[in-house]
């Protein structure tokens, strides 16, 4: 019964077959092509691949099972890859690929490959070379890590949207980003695209060149003032491993790396923005792109004192949250409130899109028919160079008389949840006799009222006190640093006993280096580059560490590099280790207090 339920639902679901691959490779590189398919295949087609050398396909399978609330749900998916080479230079298009599941013919997406030379990838070869031998920052050439802002246009007019993208362009290894200074965007209006957080690098081919590029910001720019205005430098700070000349063998078959660092900025970006055109309407507002105009009235027939609403919609491409709310003529006896704005805005790559929604809220005093005007909008369309004017249909009111008084009063606010009427609780003044009656003296007007005046301001000036400790404890980054070192490294040995149970032994040991060498970092607060053997061995003993706890550290990190490259069944061995380390990093953190006491 179970496996006829599963696979009943296996043959209800959706089935999809998707193809990926490099978008830019180089000639004569191999890349791999997959085909991903949600469901078992009785028959695969694979692509004709007339201008590259291919083989394959190899199947692989993999299926995960989970358990949520009680209920078991089961994915599989089957991959089709194959090895390929570019052999001509030029773009070409993979055509797409055919399977059968469950008697039915899917068929994949199309892609579309570049092909380039190849030509700096002598020269890279070579900075890297040089690299290995200076062992500096001055090793990593521009060429191979810049930053760039992209913008879509540069000769704009005023009002009118860019996009701004940055992006980083690497062909080294980067390890990880540092500090980052986005511009200011002084003199535009800006409103930032959502971008995921963790930055992937994609293949790009720039000037006959494949780079690693990633996305980091996006932005759409609205110019508020005429003129050249000028893009701020983007700053950013880059980790690159970087491989170390050889020493000895080990060097060569345990590999050695450092890792440096690198600060790169991007060049200035002029913008010129024009005036708008000098034979703009009187009711022109300063709306600039593409627009739609809609006009609603909630009712034609009413009562006096009856509220009513009127609801302008502008709807379009542009800078639309910038647009002011347009003139209404209403009657003159006709009370009228501020409009209320309901914006729905959509921010992507290609621009400020939506609707701003203008409601007026207006209350009719007296009886009879009145007429609303039509509603005249006036935007700048950039592509035509030219004013436009939309206009509403006007509108007709019938209004009876109600049973309320025509003395009464309105409080109004801005919503119309906000306006009541008040009728009749005017409270005239009372004419007859009083008796009035003298209060005691209150027991504020005495020593208390000091008293609790006195406490308040001891109050605050403790809250102060406090509150200036604290700010002083979390300004003092190198100190969080050394306080977070012992619990970081116990989330890193957590973790690194989770993949042990797992017998995930590249995992394990990656978790245990990271935690020893995270610990170290933190507590003795260094940077990533002073972060090696020698070095903490030498600043250990400087610090009166025990020789044998240092002797436990540097055997603790060979037996891992060991262990990540030998041959065979090592579950005994990351037992060991997984005590080792904890082990180590208490002494260490012992023999670290006793130090700072002594100092």
């Amino acid at each position: 019964m179970i496996f006829s339920g599963w696979h009943s639902f296996a043959q209800d679901k959706e089935i999809h077959i998707t193809a990926s691959a490099p978008k830019v490779v180089e000639m004569g590189e191999y890349f791999r092509l997959s085909y991903v398919v949600n469901g078992k295949g009785s028959e695969f087609v694979g692509p004709k691949l007339s201008n590259f050398l291919f083989s394959g396909p190899m199947l692989s399978t993999n299926m995960s099972t989970q358990i949520i609330g009680g209920k078991v749900s089961q994915t599989s998916s089957y991959t089709y890859n194959y090895t390929v080479r570019a052999q001509l230079e030029g773009t070409f298009i993979i055509p797409a690929a055919r399977v059968t599941v469950g008697g039915k013919k899917y068929t994949s997406n199309k892609l579309k490959i570049e092909v380039v030379k190849g030509k700096a990838q002598k020269s890279q070869q070579q900075q890297q070379t040089k690299s290995q031998q200076t062992g500096n920052q001055s090793g990593i050439d521009a060429k191979d890590l810049y930053v760039r802002i992209n913008v879509d246009r540069r000769n704009i007019f005023k009002g009118e949207q860019i996009l701004a993208t940055i992006k980083v362009y690497t062909r080294v290894t980067l390890a990880r980003f540092g500090d980052i200074k986005i511009p200011s965007y002084s003199g535009f209006w800006s409103q930032e695209i959502k971008v995921p957080e963790q930055i992937s690098l994609l293949r790009e081919n720039v000037n006959g060149v494949i780079y690693n590029v990633g996305t980091i910001k996006k932005s759409i720019l609205v110019p508020q003032q005429t003129g050249e205005i000028i893009i701020e430098p983007f700053e950013l700070e880059c980790y690159v491993n970087q491989r170390n000349q050889s020493r000895s063998v080990f060097d060569d078959f345990f590999g050695s790396t450092q890792t440096m660092r690198k600060r790169v900025y991007s060049p200035k970006i002029k913008i010129q923005v024009k005036p708008l055109p000098n034979n703009a309407p009187e009711n022109f507002n300063g709306a600039v792109g593409s627009y739609t105009l809609s006009a609603k009235l909630d009712k034609g027939n009413v009562k006096t004192n009856e509220a009513v609403n009127l609801s302008v919609r502008i709807n379009g491409n542009g800078n639309i949250k910038l647009i002011k709310p347009v003139k209404v003529d209403f009657p003159s006896d006709f009370e009228t409130y501020d409009p209320k704005i309901v914006d729905n805005i959509n921010v992507s790559e290609s621009g400020i899109r939506g609707s701003r929604t203008m409601e007026y809220l207006f209350i009719p005093r007296f009886a009879g028919d009145f007429a609303i005007p039509e509603v005249n909008f006036v935007y700048f369309d950039p592509v035509s160079v030219s004013y436009k004017s939309l206009t509403s249909q006007p509108f007709t009111i019938q209004v009876e008389k109600g049973n309320e008084e025509a003395t009464g009063t309105v409080i109004s606010g801005p919503n119309r949840e906000d306006v009541r009427y008040l009728g009749a609780d005017i409270r005239f003044i009372n004419t007859r006799n009083l008796k009035l009656v003298l209060q005691k003296e209150s027991w504020l007007s005495k020593s208390g009222f000091y008293l609790i005046y006195l406490l308040i301001a001891v109050l605050f000036i403790l809250i102060f006190v406090l509150l200036q400790g604290w700010q002083r404890k979390m300004s003092d980054t190198a100190g969080i640093r050394i306080r977070k070192a012992g619990r970081q490294s116990q989330l890193r040995l957590r973790q690194a006993g989770k993949c042990l149970k797992e017998n995930n032994k590249e995992n394990f040991l990656n978790e245990i280096l990271k935690a020893t060498w995270g610990y170290i970092g933190d507590k003795l607060n260094l940077d990533q580059a002073n972060l090696n053997r020698e070095f903490i061995e030498m600043f250990l003993a400087s610090r009166n560490v025990d020789t044998e706890v240092i002797e436990s550290l540097i055997k603790l990190l060979d037996h891992c590099e060991y262990i990540r490259y030998a041959p065979g069944d090592n579950s005994g061995e990351l037992d060991i280790i997984f005590k080792d380390a904890e082990s180590v990093i208490n002494q260490l953190e012992q023999e670290l207090r006793k130090s700072n006491k002594k100092s």
